[in-house]
């Protein structure tokens, strides 16, 4: 069943949203971009033909033209205090790279106080990663005690600490080596996108779930044994059994049918990532995909043999044949774009070039992605059990993905509920809930849902807002 007290609350917050002004976008980008896009000023013309108003702002309107990483962050923040209340969306569009980008991304501390074992062994520091939480959320002080260090697990919250609370519902379209002939091929995706036919957007009502295993019962860890198996296929058949059962939904499953041990779920196609890639192809408007991930790829994980007989996975027995990669996406010929959710670590790292998410959007595999920056946590619903209520203590992709893909099935965009989501999910005050909540981000245009078409257009486009804010109408979550 699904959580109907989240879904009630999430409800309220919708209605009023659409009451209050939901179509107002601000675009933060910089003045290289606008001077060299070839496609930036036609989406903003799309976007007022669909009846939004646009605010297009450059270092010249929020500062620090000398500026980059978080000083530069900080001048973006303090601005948009300054003109959020006219807005509902943020689109945020240039270099992420949090230390050096011209549009950056936060750096933020959640797992502080965790030790290198406690990260699990990973190659990364799990302790801090990148987040655009702090663009959706503009009241809250998310360094609270002033150390330099943002987003701390109980130092840096409080009454007038962090809070995800949103202000504006916010995506990101990275941008790297300033390469706008990249990004206006994303732009455009995304206006192609929006102008399709109801006809040729049938296929949006169609949900690919490609999941592999995570782990075996048995299989050594750095620092201890795995104690079951996780299979990513249970959470992916929960998911299909509790959000996606209505009548016109089609679902089509990919689990692993390879190995020692396979799904017990059914497939409608085996897992692999040449099957993956050509199915994708035909057109799905929402994915959601489960497997082990890094920047620009996520693996499959397959027990091949239990050559010992031990009834444990060794590492000698074990295999990790791709899954799908930046690569393979790149490769790909894709003409029907929709949403996804990765369920795995790191794919939305956004210091790295080439990583999946921006490759996605860029391929046109993709209009809109939820992904992660770090080491993404497991939420607590028992999803061997299709009667179970949804988690919402604790925050995952799992969770965090299930509730968007019901919103956009509702007509709300992705972005809109997600920025509810990581207020009204994770609530037990964990390292790991908060850690989820922030490194969970939202790339690609924020105001798009899954049956924006054509018809949507007006005729009259509404006039440009002006700087000062004046005469539009205030959005109150």
């Amino acid at each position: 069943m699904k959580n109907i007290v989240f879904f009630a609350l999430l409800l309220g917050f919708v209605s009023l949203f659409a009451a209050e002004g939901e179509k107002s976008l601000i675009i933060v980008t910089t003045t290289n971009i606008v001077a060299n896009s070839q496609t930036l000023e036609n989406f903003i013309a799309d976007k007022r033909a669909r009846g939004f108003t646009v605010l297009l702002a450059t270092e010249t309107d929020y500062g620090g033209e000398n500026l980059k990483g978080i000083e530069r962050a900080q001048k973006i923040r303090e601005w948009l205090k300054t003109v959020h209340e006219d807005y509902s969306y943020l689109l945020l569009i240039g270099d992420a790279n949090a230390k050096y980008g011209d549009v950056p991304m936060w750096i933020v501390w959640p797992r502080h106080s965790y030790s290198n074992d406690e990260c699990g062994g990973f190659a990364l520091d799990c302790r801090y990663f990148e987040t655009d939480a702090l663009y959706g959320n503009l009241t809250g002080d998310w360094d609270l005690n002033k150390n330099g260090q943002y987003g701390e697990h109980e130092l840096d919250e409080g009454d007038s600490g962090m809070s995800f609370a949103p202000q504006l519902a916010v995506g990101r379209i990275p941008v790297y080596f300033d390469d706008t002939e990249e990004l206006d091929i994303i732009l455009q995706h995304a206006i192609d996108y929006g102008n399709q036919t109801e006809e040729q957007a049938i296929y949006r009502k169609k949900v690919l779930l490609p999941a592999s295993f995570y782990y075996f019962k048995g299989q050594k860890m750095t620092t201890y044994t795995w104690p079951y198996t996780l299979d990513g296929a249970q959470s992916a058949d929960w998911i299909h059994q509790n959000y996606l059962s209505d009548d016109d939904v089609s679902v089509t499953t990919m689990y692993e049918e390879e190995g020692f041990v396979i799904s017990e779920y059914e497939s409608t196609f085996p897992i692999k990532n040449q099957t993956l890639i050509e199915k994708w192809e035909d057109g799905f408007g929402l994915i959601m995909w489960f497997g082990h991930g890094l920047p620009k790829m996520v693996i499959r994980t397959v027990w091949v043999d239990d050559e010992n007989s031990d009834g444990a996975a060794q590492s000698s027995e074990m295999d990790s044949p791709l899954m799908i990669d930046s690569t393979s996406v790149f490769n790909g010929s894709f003409s029907a774009p929709g949403f996804v959710v990765t369920v795995s670590c790191e794919v939305g790292s956004v210091e790295v070039p080439e990583n999946l998410t921006h490759t996605m959007l860029l391929k046109g595999a993709a209009v809109g992605v939820l992904s992660s920056t770090n080491v993404t946590p497991l939420d607590s619903t028992d999803y061997s059990d299709y009667e179970s209520e949804l988690d919402i203590q604790r925050f995952s992709e799992n969770n965090a993905g299930a509730l968007m893909f019901e919103g956009l099935l509702e007509g709300e965009s992705a972005a809109f509920v997600y920025s509810r989501v990581r207020e009204q999910v994770g609530l037990d005050g964990s390292i790991e809930a908060l850690a989820g909540k922030m490194m969970i981000n939202y790339y690609g245009d924020p105001t798009l849902t899954l049956y924006d078409t054509v018809d949507d257009k007006t005729e009259d486009e509404p006039d440009e807002k002006e700087s000062d804010s004046s005469g539009c109408s205030v959005l109150v979550f």
